[in-house]
């Protein structure tokens, strides 16, 4: 999830300085990283999960991030959740 917030704050930066090109580590697996130029910054390959990369723009970007940190916060939220009405004494029908 700390990924998807990176990728969002990455984005919001270079929409916000206008950044044309920029330079960037990329992770190949196993902790190997390769530098990357990025020519264009308007459309970001973004990996939406199951290893499936999809061109996106900056727009569509910082949304996919966004509803990727909703839905996996959620099952945080349910977790916390009981655990402190469990902690209270509340049920789920209060």
């Amino acid at each position: 999830m700390e990924q998807y917030q990176v990728l969002k704050n990455t984005v919001e930066m270079v929409k916000e300085q206008e950044v044309k090109t920029m330079s960037s580590r990329v992770d190949m697996g196993c902790n190997f990283y390769i530098q990357a130029e990025v020519e264009d910054t308007n459309n970001l390959i973004v990996d939406i999960g199951k290893g499936i990369f999809v061109e996106l723009t900056q727009a569509q970007t910082v949304n996919v991030c966004d509803q990727k940190q909703q839905l996996y916060g959620l099952p945080y939220l349910l977790i916390f959740r009981e655990t402190s009405r469990s902690y209270t004494g509340q049920s789920w029908s209060d």
